[in-house]
């Protein structure tokens, strides 16, 4: 069983993989995505003593997320905004304060700023951006709300010192893993451009190879399975015939 066993751990590999660039060629076309990246690497099996070594086998060693920006591009929708930079939109889902690159917001009924899914945006302070309904508003570099009565709130800009520490949490949004902090991003090196949206990351060309790449591999490796466990089972059987 040997051979099924190591062929199975690169299909497991792989079915991961495929999942992984289904859903970047899903979101190719979605604002602000992040394209989604999955290393493998090579494990030596054994019963702990070098001379039992039983094979080498695949191992994924963990789902990362490329954040380099997309491209901007004008909607002319003053909802619309995209950050130019390093940084993220801070959002309340339920409580929590969630992160994302997807600025395409509009406003409820109260005059609340929200995302596509009704998620509050949040100032640096954890603070909603209310907006008074009917009123021609412009948002500046800086992510100042402005109406013609003056300023009226600051749409957050956050980074982090380590953006390995953000694991996706829906809805094109990341969490904290390990709880560090964001601090706002400096003023000058990040900025705010309303009526523009940020694109995908995502090379929906190179992906679609990938997944073509992928499929293959896995459907090839499934049937090597299949074909060691017929032979298997035939010479069980002939085994048996011939006692």
């Amino acid at each position: 069983m040997q051979p099924v066993y190591i062929l199975n751990s690169s299909n497991i590999a792989q079915r991961k993989r495929l999942d992984m660039v289904a859903d970047n060629v899903a979101n190719a076309n979605t604002a602000g995505f992040k394209q989604q990246q999955m290393s493998f690497q090579e494990v030596l099996g054994g019963r702990n003593v070098p001379s039992a070594q039983v094979g080498r086998f695949t191992q994924d060693t963990g789902l990362t997320y490329g954040f380099e920006q997309g491209s901007l591009n004008s909607t002319g929708n003053p909802f619309d905004l995209a950050i130019n930079g390093d940084a993220f939109f801070p959002i309340d889902v339920n409580g929590n304060v969630h992160y994302t690159r997807n600025g395409h917001f509009t406003m409820n009924a109260n005059g609340d700023l929200i995302t596509e899914t009704g998620n509050p945006v949040l100032d640096n302070n954890g603070a909603a951006i209310n907006i008074p309904p009917n009123t021609k508003f412009t948002v500046t570099g800086d992510g100042t709300v402005v109406t013609p009565d003056g300023p009226i709130g600051q749409v957050g800009m956050l980074q982090f010192a380590n953006k390995n520490s953000l694991v996706r949490a829906g809805a094109n949004t990341f969490t904290v893993l390990n709880g560090e902090e964001p601090v706002p991003a400096p003023i000058g090196e990040v900025s705010v451009l309303q009526g523009f949206l940020e694109d995908s990351n995502v090379n929906a060309i190179k992906e679609s190879v990938n997944l073509t790449e992928v499929q293959r591999a896995y459907v090839s490796t499934a049937k090597l399975i299949k074909n060691i466990e017929d032979l298997e089972q035939r010479a069980i059987r002939q085994l048996a015939r011939s006692q």
